[in-house]
């Protein structure tokens, strides 16, 4: 019998995913094929914090037995779905940020945990239910500032963004005890104002869901993917729920911060969790007035 989720397998407390994967990241990013980057030759360096394998891969992609147009429509009306059905759940959301100095001196944190609820009038709203006080060394990041932090796009790729982008199949990959296709994204014209996704998606081959994204966000005011805060590239795993819909249930980012002093390795990750369908108020809180909730922006 397979598995609902690949997320806690892959993730057990924060351990790296497969190496193999930042290989293909860093190909697609860097303007490399899969297949082109692993038969490369020469020292790759590593991503900071995690190990990096070379591999090996077949010079050809096969076609798949459905068509690829098909493969695409069929996991964008699956994406379409999933991402209006999220609308209507609430869950609890973990945002913490971790900073780890180079120079092995004791590392720090800062998070902020709230719940997310769907009010009388259909909308989802968040309270926040735990803010930490503490503070990073290098960073000037508080845990103000986490919410902004992790406001990417949960569901990037929605039949209404897909025209603006194009898709590449890239082949089948086994993930975990999934078997997947895989999707290179790539925006066709990078817009001012508007975080635009590049990067790979992996759909399930049984019910065309995606299961995992991994890449970055760009706009043209920041094209290098920079977007003046620490974070720049995502990896977004998801998890069954219900037993029919994919939501993401854990995001991860990695970067470095630099100050006159120091130098500092930064980690993202952000956590969902019990997620419940159906109106509901926050656990353990009256309802609220109607100017009282935070709203939501659309994932």
């Amino acid at each position: 019998m397979r598995k609902n989720s690949i997320a806690r397998k892959r993730h057990p407390r924060g351990a790296a995913g497969p190496a193999w994967r930042l290989l293909i990241v860093a190909a697609i990013l860097g303007g490399l094929s899969p297949c082109a980057a692993a038969q490369q030759r020469g020292p790759l360096a590593p991503v900071p914090g995690r190990e990096v394998k070379r591999i090996d891969g077949p010079a050809k992609v096969e076609a798949p037995a459905i068509p690829v147009p098909e493969l695409i429509s069929r996991f964008l009306a699956r994406e379409d779905e999933i991402s209006r059905a999220h609308r209507s759940y609430g869950f609890h959301r973990s945002i913490k940020v971790q900073e780890f100095p180079a120079d092995g001196s004791e590392s720090a944190a800062i998070e902020l945990k709230a719940d997310v609820f769907v009010a009388e009038n259909g909308k989802q709203y968040e309270r926040v239910t735990e803010r930490s006080t503490g503070f990073l060394k290098a960073s000037p990041l508080t845990s103000h500032d986490l919410r902004e932090v992790a406001q990417i796009s949960l569901f990037p790729l929605t039949s209404d963004q897909a025209p603006r982008y194009t898709i590449t199949y890239m082949g089948a990959q086994p993930l975990d005890e999934l078997h997947t296709y895989v999707f290179r994204v790539q925006p066709k014209h990078v817009e001012r104002n508007l975080r635009q996704f590049e990067g790979l998606v992996y759909v399930d081959d049984r019910d065309f869901s995606i299961v995992m994204i991994f890449g970055r966000f760009i706009s043209e005011v920041s094209d290098d993917g920079e977007t003046g805060l620490p974070f720049s590239t995502y990896e977004i795993v998801r998890e069954s729920v219900d037993g029919k819909y994919w939501f993401p249930t854990y995001v991860r980012s990695e970067d470095t911060v630099k100050t006159d002093k120091a130098e500092s390795r930064l980690r993202l990750t952000v956590r969902m969790t019990g997620f419940k369908a159906g109106t509901s108020t926050a656990p353990g809180q009256a309802p609220p007035p109607p100017a009282s909730p935070t709203p939501r922006p659309q994932s």
